[in-house]
């Protein structure tokens, strides 16, 4: 009850369960290793197990890493038509 309580006073502030965090400057250093060294926030198990929440940045930062995305296309031709898929993998913003 408590938790839920919370979790609801928590999202009156934008109305969403989800939430985005602008840090500039030298915080987002503190930041960056506050989530490396969090251990309560990398869930221990399930799909996203030992998966330390992503950071995205507009320009590279220390220990960051570049990832781009990995594009793989193809042209299916079935009954005299053609289909298009194209297939992204890497980090996709929804």
């Amino acid at each position: 009850a408590q938790a839920r309580l919370s979790h609801t006073v928590e999202t009156s502030v934008d109305s969403a369960a989800e939430s985005l965090v602008l840090v500039r400057g030298a915080d987002a250093q503190a930041l960056f290793n506050f989530l490396l060294n969090c251990k309560s926030l990398v869930s221990p198990s399930g799909p996203f197990g030992g998966v330390p929440p992503t950071l995205l940045a507009p320009t590279a930062f220390h220990g960051g890493t570049l990832q781009s995305l990995k594009v793989r296309e193809n042209v299916i031709h079935s009954d005299s038509k053609k289909y298009y898929s194209i297939e992204l993998r890497g980090p996709i913003l929804p």
